[in-house]
């Protein structure tokens, strides 16, 4: 069964937010991941917005390594 486009977004919502609170718990800001993953801040931004369309899978590996 084909998910449509709504359930997609929300997926990627919630994954940001995820993102965003274990940043968070680690007492990190985005300007900390930013150069900890060798990526810019409006990166590490549109993730934790769930705006994943058009992010590199290299730049989403760094992040998840920087956190």
């Amino acid at each position: 069964m084909a998910l449509c486009h709504a359930q997609l977004m929300g997926d990627d919502v919630q994954v940001g937010r995820m993102v965003q609170d274990l940043r968070i718990s680690k007492g990190l800001c985005q300007e900390d991941v930013a150069a900890q993953a060798g990526v810019g801040l409006p990166t590490v931004s549109r993730l934790e917005r769930g705006l994943i369309d058009g992010i590199a899978v290299g730049k989403l590996r760094a992040i998840s390594r920087a956190l």
